[in-house]
């Protein structure tokens, strides 16, 4: 494959995924990263059986909810034809976070860490993962659907969460 024809799959790859294919990967080694250190030694972990255990219970759900999240924006919204067709997804979990696969894989990568670890502490990567998604976003994808949808998407925008799912806020 030459050169020109694995630049014009980057682009068409970056069109469909949009920052996924830098944020995703990012948090998936951060997490296995901060994994490591803990399963390592390095990192402080609290040795409270009962924390643990509270712990692991709670990460579950946080893993299924984002595991749905993911299944509902990859499969439930028609993504990929939506970006294909040049159309705007407001709608299914796409009304509740404008972000569902980011958020999902952020979810559930800090719950798979906590969980497998037991350390509450592991939690960070959290808020570290919305600061990430909150600037790669703001900067290039926000940008570029603002310049392609205009008035549509930043009505959208103030409607719609970036990254906490929540009920849509109400049109005025």
């Amino acid at each position: 494959m030459n050169n020109g024809k694995i630049v014009k799959l980057l682009r068409a790859a970056a069109k469909v995924m949009g920052i996924g294919i830098v944020a995703v990967p990012s948090m998936i080694c951060a997490a296995g990263f901060l994994l490591y250190l803990d399963l390592s030694g390095y990192l402080f972990h609290p040795d409270y059986e009962i924390l643990t255990r509270a712990v692991r219970i709670c990460c579950v759900p946080v893993a299924v909810f984002a595991i749905a999240m993911w299944g509902a924006a990859a499969f439930g919204s028609r993504l990929i034809d939506s970006v294909l067709e040049d159309r705007l997804v407001t709608t299914g979990i796409y009304s509740v976070v404008r972000n569902p696969i980011y958020v999902a894989v952020a979810l559930l990568s800090s719950a798979t860490v906590v969980f497998v670890s037991g350390n509450i502490f592991l939690f960070i990567l959290l808020p570290v993962y919305w600061i990430l998604i909150s600037l790669l976003v703001k900067h290039t994808e926000e940008k570029a659907l603002t310049a392609k949808f205009k008035n549509s998407y930043v009505e959208y925008c103030k409607r719609v969460n970036r990254c906490i799912p929540w009920f849509p806020k109400k049109e005025k």
